[in-house]
């Protein structure tokens, strides 16, 4: 590749990151939710959606045929990264003068649980998880990993999309 266009490359994708890293600053504002729903309201209707989907992507179309193996593993996983940005989130903004108890936290956190750093978390979490248990339960590796990276950037958009849909509010 020539130089001039690895480093327009370079630009181009650091300019794109930090376009969708930005976080709006609400100065001596206060959020509150509009709707009933939290999103860890419609976290559970969430997960089941994403262990269906995974499991099957990794069953069809990454070629492991442990279906029990494959549904303990993309558990876990799944639990774990669910579990990462509500714990990042908490000690964050854990103040206990702002947020005295974790229920009550939950019930004001304003932030979305799902985002680009969200999809970061997941894959950061589940990739080396999942990967690293089934990888010998397959012959075609470089599809597996692909077909675990694919199923989550997909059920990620799928939880943003229901996130955004059922739960709403404003500063």
């Amino acid at each position: 590749m020539d130089r001039k266009y690895h480093y327009s490359s370079v630009g181009l994708a650091v300019g794109l990151l930090s376009a969708l890293l930005v976080v709006p600053i609400y100065a001596n504002s206060s959020w509150h939710w509009i709707s009933e729903t939290r999103p860890y309201d419609v976290l559970p209707y969430v997960i089941a959606m994403t262990l269906i989907i995974e499991t099957a992507a990794v069953v069809l179309v990454g070629k492991v045929h442990r279906i029990g193996k494959v549904f303990c593993f993309i558990s876990l996983a799944n639990l774990l990264s669910f579990l990462a940005p509500y714990l990042l989130n908490w000690m964050i903004f854990s103040d206990e003068h702002i947020y005295p108890t974790y229920a009550y936290f939950l019930e004001r956190i304003p932030v979305f649980t799902v985002g680009i750093g969200y999809l970061l978390i997941t894959l950061a979490v589940e990739l080396p998880l999942v990967y690293g248990m089934l990888k010998k339960d397959t012959e075609r590796r470089k599809r597996l990993l692909w077909t675990i990276i694919t199923a989550n950037v997909i059920t990620t958009i799928l939880t943003y999309i229901v996130e955004h849909h059922y739960c709403y509010g404003r500063w």
